[in-house]
């Protein structure tokens, strides 16, 4: 009696052992993978690299948060005072350039700023300025900077609905400058015969890096790019100019950073787990350049992107998925991580060029109201996001 029983007992035993064991089993993975998406992707219980991926699935159905542009109005520009000229131009006042002074404590700084002329300027707030229909819009950049050791030498351009211009007619499409401690830099600006509605234009001022900064200058390692940005309602008219934003490959877990990185690899992992940055590239005269932009949304909304390309701080067009353009419009899902590829032509001329992607949050903001709808993200008036600074060596090949 008790073989019997014992017989039943093992051929119980071998009939569920195999689906307790896999019940077991993925029990474990799915314990797993929840105290994965708990932790910080910090290198503890496994990669940084493969606890990134295995977040990525969540990037696909997380909830997000819309920020929505304010519904299109007609706006006025402000009554100019009793007797003031309505052509003159406000500009930055002395108190603010002392203030501004007195922030930096010693250290070295600046400030940068857009004027218009006072009968351009909105009753709405600051950053925004009213034009008549057709008519140019007139204006100043003001730029000084604080105790640096030695004149720094700078690139000036604007950017009309993020594509360069030249800041007035008669000027070139950049500006080459050295400007000293103390100094306050005037550029004019005047934009001819803007279409009726919101226009976005920014003046950026680069560092002008010489080819002797080598790909190993801590100069080409940085984030932000000096840049000032505003609005301008042509015909007081606040409706956005036409963005079409372009698909996207699929999105992964976002790196815990914000901005972009060029790199000429889809997955340019280091050996500590973090991205590098390339700040040197190398190509034939007139090849056409196979790299990655690599995106990043770590915000829990939804953020829209336009971002261009520049070789010797002049734009050039960027190709992407069959298309080439001026302007990349994306517009990303929050917490996210794109690798985007896209294709860029080398110079023609051998040598030495500088080669930057500059990016910005929201193009269809009105920057009057950036610190109201947008102030879970970062000032959209100031800083452009920017990739490294690469040197691009231009090699010829027959020599």
């Amino acid at each position: 009696m008790r073989r019997v029983v014992s017989v039943r007992q093992r051929r119980f035993s071998s009939r569920f052992i195999v689906p307790l064991t896999l019940s077991a089993f993925a029990a474990a993975i799915v314990a797993l993978y929840f105290t994965v998406l708990q932790s910080e992707c910090n290198g503890g219980l496994i990669s940084r690299k493969l606890c990134f991926y295995l977040k990525a699935p969540l990037v696909w159905v997380t909830p997000e948060r819309v920020i929505a542009a304010p519904p299109p109005t007609v706006i006025s520009p402000a009554a100019v005072p009793s007797g003031v000229d309505p052509h003159s131009i406000r500009g930055i006042a002395a108190d603010e350039i002392a203030l501004y002074r007195e922030q930096v404590a010693g250290g070295p700084g600046g400030f940068i700023g857009i004027s218009g002329t006072r009968e351009e300027e909105s009753a709405e707030g600051r950053n925004l300025y009213v034009t008549d229909s057709a008519e140019p819009f007139v204006g100043v950049l003001e730029l000084g900077i604080f105790n640096f050791p030695a004149p720094l030498p700078l690139a000036i351009t604007c950017l009309l609905d993020f594509v360069q211009t030249a800041c007035e007619p008669s000027s070139e499409t950049v500006q080459q400058i050295s400007l000293a401690s103390d100094q306050i830099l005037q550029v004019p600006i005047t934009l001819m015969a803007l279409e009726d509605g919101l226009h976005d234009i920014v003046v950026v001022a680069w560092q002008d890096l010489s080819p002797e900064a080598g790909q190993d200058d801590p100069r080409r390692d940085i984030a932000w790019q000096k840049a000032i940005r505003a609005s301008i309602a042509s015909g007081g008219e606040t409706s956005p100019q036409r963005i079409e934003y372009l698909p996207l490959p699929l999105p992964m877990h976002v790196l815990g950073l914000e901005g972009f990185v060029v790199s000429n690899k889809r997955d340019p992992w280091d050996r500590y787990g973090g991205f590098r940055a390339e700040t040197y590239l190398q190509a034939r005269p007139g090849e056409e350049l196979n790299v990655f932009l690599h995106l990043f949304n770590q915000q829990a909304f939804r953020v829209e992107y336009a971002i261009a390309a520049f070789i010797d701080y002049q734009q050039t067009p960027i190709a992407y998925r069959g298309g080439t353009y001026a302007t990349l419009f994306f517009s990303t899902k929050a917490n996210a991580w794109y690798a985007i590829p896209i294709r860029l032509k080398a110079p023609l001329e051998p040598g030495l060029h500088e080669l930057v992607l500059l990016g910005e949050h929201f193009p269809e903001a009105r920057m009057d109201l950036e610190s109201t709808l947008y102030r879970d993200a970062r000032t959209l008036s100031l800083d452009l996001f920017s990739s490294a600074r690469i040197l691009l060596e231009v090699v010829d090949s027959s020599n």
